[in-house]
């Protein structure tokens, strides 16, 4: 884990106005959080959705993501994210940000 810290620090101080270390780090922490189960809450969500859409407001695979996030319930519905769901997209996302150097 604590390469990928390292490695999305590189990334996201590399974008224009990146964020803290301390914040980059809460954002992996928060997305594996959500991926694994432990935290699958609606404000994790939420803080989730928004760190990236101030973050990458030009990357068109994580304001997709984003959209996913606006619409996840852990129980989902008709038209909405359940928790397997969100998992599996941020899962794709969060090595999509750890790997492609966005």
């Amino acid at each position: 884990m604590l390469r990928q810290e390292i490695v999305l620090s590189r990334s996201l101080t590399q974008r224009e106005g990146a964020g803290n270390n301390m914040d980059d780090n809460e954002l992996i922490f928060r997305m594996e959080n959500l991926i694994n189960g432990s935290d699958i809450s609606i404000e994790n969500a939420n803080y989730i959705e928004s760190y990236l859409d101030e973050s990458y407001p030009d990357d068109d695979v994580i304001q997709d993501f984003v959209t996913c996030l606006a619409l996840y319930t852990p129980g989902g519905g008709e038209f909405l994210y359940d928790k397997d769901q969100i998992a599996k997209e941020a899962k794709y996302v969060l090595n999509y940000i750890l790997h492609s150097g966005v």
